[in-house]
Formats: C-alpha cells, structure tokens, sequence
C-alpha cells in the first residue's frame, strides 16, 4: 500500500514538472520569434520602383505578409538605397510623403493605410447658426467614412 502511493505521489510531482518544463519551452520559442522578425535586415536600392514592387520583394525576404488597399500605394514610386535595414526603418523610408503608416501585428503581419486611418485625428468646434447661436444635434460625418459625430446641446 505505501509502495502504491509512494508512486501516486511521484507521478504527479513528474507530472507537474513536465508541464512546466514544457511551458518553458514554448515562452522561449516565441521569445525567439519574436527575435527572429526585429532582427531581420533588408538591404535593397532602387530607383524609380512602384510601391508596390518593393512591398513583394520586401515579403520576400524578409518573410513578412502585408496587408494595404492597391488605391493606396499604386500611384507611388520610391527612391531607396537600404544597406542591411530593419524592416522598421525600411518602412519609413519606403512610405515617407506616401500619407501612408503601417502598423506591425502578430504573425509578421504589417498593415499599411492612411495615416488618418491609423492615427486617432480629433477635430474639435463648435457649430453655430447665422446669428452665432449654437445649434444642437447637428450629425458631422468625415467625407467618404462611416465615422461621424453628433454635436451636444452647445453645438459641440
């Protein structure tokens, strides 16, 4: 009998450190994940190159996946000369004067949109009649969008 519980016990503490040898495991391999995409250098030039070409060979080498609207990005062509950039910095330099951002999500995933998307632009006034009175419950929406507002009592 002690024999059997003796046993019971010490598979379960083999048990219990199994599982956290395991969970160890796993937070180191995200760990380098993680490394793995910060660390990745691109190095590419080009002159007069559609966007949209450099994206594919960006995608390419440094296995990332981008997500952008073909509007977005076909009317630009990009100057570059890159020596062993970050994805990060080949990003700024690829989208600067473009009015587009990018924002890096799980899984090598980078978003590409307008920087009005992505940033949170606040618009503040107040809205008034002929005579200057406020004027309550008027809707504002931002042209083109669904996002909109509606103005409180004092025409805010």
């Amino acid at each position: 009998m002690k024999i059997l519980i003796r046993q019971i016990i010490y598979s379960k503490i083999n048990f219990k450190f199994m599982k956290a040898t395991v969970l160890l495991i796993l937070c180191n391999l995200f760990t380098l994940h993680a490394t793995v995409f910060s660390q990745t250098k691109v190095t590419m030039k080009g002159e007069n190159i559609p966007l949209k070409s450099a994206l594919v060979q960006i995608e390419k080498v440094a296995q990332v996946k981008f997500v952008y609207r073909d509007e977005t990005i076909s009317d630009y062509k990009v100057n570059f000369d890159l020596q062993n950039s970050s994805i990060e910095e080949t990003l700024n330099v690829l989208l600067r004067g473009t009015g587009n951002t990018y924002r890096t999500l799980d899984n090598n995933l980078i978003v590409i949109a307008p920087m009005e998307f992505v940033q949170g632009i606040v618009i503040t006034g107040a809205i008034t009649d002929h005579a200057g009175v406020s004027i309550p419950g008027v809707n504002v929406m931002v042209k083109g969008t669904a996002t909109g507002a509606i103005s409180d009592f004092n025409g805010k």
